[in-house]
């Protein structure tokens, strides 16, 4: 009996090594992640507003991307800001690909690259975007090993918060974890379970805490490149009233159970205004979700968000977004149409790093248009030094101005016989009128002069000293022999 036992014991034994053997050999193999990551060097050379015909002195940028399908490069926009060259390595070779932009997102802080030269795609792996992760859950943040292998460190997803970046709010990952700082950047993608989540978008080493973009921004963005519309999120080109005012309510005999918020202004040919949205009506509801009286909306899976997060989040490039109002005793349904705004088109753009600022020479005249990188010009205390009318136009640009244009300034008045004498307060002048045409950008100032009043221009400037009158031939005559005097091409 007891050899038997004993024979018993060792055959479970046996088929308890099988069976361990067997689910080795059936688990698939972790996936080599390094062959999905692309080394990423920039060549940038930021912009000169004060001198638009030169650039400033260039920077080296290092960063990670990641390969989705198609050929497609996931990376930050911030990485590829004034990019002058890209070059792409794999991560364990030598040879250097030369890259160029499909697609940047810099509201998101997203950009998609890709190569011409299909070696760099011949051993590499496409990972698939990952489904949406739930506050609690496990991360990974990829970076490179200097022998080009991938390291994968985990990071815990906190919570989802707005983040307000220079072109607006977005919905970011919160994340904590520590991560080294690997071949000088934090640039670098964050997966769940081998799969995209998104890009980190910035990372505090000193509480080894960071936020990485969020999944609804990154499916939108692809979304948009792949129909070939404009990368950026959508927007509604509309305000609403800060605070809510009980006696605006009374005013306005607004029921007492309606929540919601009153619309301030709607910029013409923008989303709302084609959406029928009026100036004073109570916004009750965006895409289903509920207004309160602070703006916020309750998310099944945020909480309470800012109502106007749920545009770049749930927008749909090409579609409507159903909307509620509240206007003269009515609730009206309307379907806002979803189109992408490019944040360079506003009146005084915040930054605009997908187009170099322009400029136009007329003698020794140099036009701008208005933004506030040129207001930056006059140092860190540009929003106390620079000119108060400019300072104006760019803060209430949106109170001001209710159609589409530009600020055309005069930006400098270079020594020559045609400016001699004239008054230093021609400088930074905002341009009215050019013979009596009305200046609404820079192509409009470049049209009106063309057709000189007689033999001379005449600009109709906002203040003193009001116009400005010079002759036409002897500015076109000088324009060439200026612009080799000052470099300028």
């Amino acid at each position: 009996m007891m050899r038997y036992l004993a024979g018993l014991r060792n055959l479970s034994r046996v088929f308890c090594f099988l069976l361990l053997v067997q689910t080795a050999w059936a688990r698939e193999p972790a996936p080599d992640l390094s062959r999905s990551l692309v080394r990423i060097t920039v060549t940038a050379q930021p912009f000169d507003y004060g001198r638009p015909w030169q650039g400033r002195r260039p920077q080296i940028k290092q960063g990670l991307g990641v390969l989705l399908s198609e050929q497609r490069i996931l990376t930050s926009a911030s990485l590829i800001e004034n990019a002058v060259h890209i070059w792409m390595l794999k991560a364990t070779g030598t040879d250097k690909y030369e890259g160029r932009v499909v697609a940047a997102d810099f509201a998101s802080d997203l950009a998609l690259l890709t190569a011409d030269d299909d070696q760099l795609f011949s051993s590499l792996q496409a990972l698939e975007i990952a489904p949406e992760p739930q506050i609690g859950d496990t991360l990974e943040a990829l970076q490179l090993e200097e022998n080009g292998g991938a390291q994968q460190t985990k990071v815990n997803m906190n919570a989802v918060e707005i983040w307000r970046n220079p072109w607006g709010p977005v919905l970011i990952y919160r994340i904590s974890g520590t991560l080294r700082f690997r071949m000088n950047h934090y640039t670098l993608p964050i997966l769940a379970k081998s799969k995209v989540v998104g890009m980190l978008n910035w990372y505090r080493p000193e509480n080894a805490e960071g936020g990485c973009s969020s999944l609804p921004f990154l499916n939108n963005f692809l979304e948009r490149v792949a129909s070939g519309q404009n990368p950026y999120p959508p927007k509604l080109g509309m305000s609403v009233t800060n605070r809510d005012s009980r006696e605006l309510r009374k005013f306005r005999q607004v029921p007492p159970q309606l929540e919601g918020v009153f619309v301030d202004r709607v910029q013409a040919d923008r989303s709302a205004a084609k959406g029928g949205i009026l100036s004073g009506d109570l916004l009750l509801s965006v895409n289903g979700y509920k207004i309160d009286r602070e703006g916020q909306v309750l998310h099944p899976r945020y909480g309470r968000i800012y109502w106007a997060l749920i545009v770049p989040a749930e927008g749909k490039p090409g579609s409507g977004m159903p909307m509620t109002l509240w206007r003269e005793g009515q609730e009206l349904e309307v379907k806002v149409p979803m189109e992408s705004y490019d944040p360079c088109d506003d009146v005084s753009p915040l930054m605009c790093p997908t187009r170099p600022p322009r400029y136009l020479m007329e003698g020794g005249f140099i036009f701008v248009e208005l933004s506030e990188p040129y207001l930056q010009q006059w140092g860190k205390a540009w929003q106390t030094q620079a000119p108060l009318r400019l300072l104006t136009y760019n803060a209430f640009q949106f109170e001001i101005f209710e159609i589409p244009r530009k600020i055309v300034v005069l930006a400098q008045v270079f020594p020559s016989e045609q400016t001699l004498g004239l008054s230093h307060k021609l400088s930074n002048a905002v341009i009215k009128t050019a013979n009596g045409k009305t200046i609404l950008s820079l192509d409009d100032l470049a049209e009106a002069l063309e057709s000189p009043k007689g033999e001379f221009q005449e600009l109709e400037l906002e203040g003193e000293p009001y116009r400005l009158v010079f002759d036409a031939a002897q500015a076109r005559e000088l324009t060439p022999k200026l612009k080799k005097e000052y470099g300028i091409e």
